[in-house]
């Protein structure tokens, strides 16, 4: 049986706790509206692109009440 302890780190969370992904993370921490509408005239649902050339794209729902967002999907 493989030791998949603490040694072990899959190339998809090192780049979580590294990478594009975070850093775009804490920005959109510090301005939530830095992020493309869903649809046009709403708000709430956005997308923001990360990485090189922009190819990866979450999608979070914005409360503006709490001033939380939550993160819908990441791709």
């Amino acid at each position: 049986m493989r030791n998949i302890g603490s040694q072990h780190r899959s190339p998809f969370s090192y780049q979580l706790v590294t990478g594009p992904l975070l850093d775009r993370l804490i920005e959109l921490r510090a301005n939530p509206w830095d992020a493309v509408p869903e649809r046009p005239g709403q708000s709430m649902v956005r997308h923001a692109f990360f990485g090189a050339d922009d190819q990866g794209m979450l999608t979070f729902n914005i409360h503006e009440q709490t001033e939380t967002l939550r993160i819908i999907d990441i791709i």
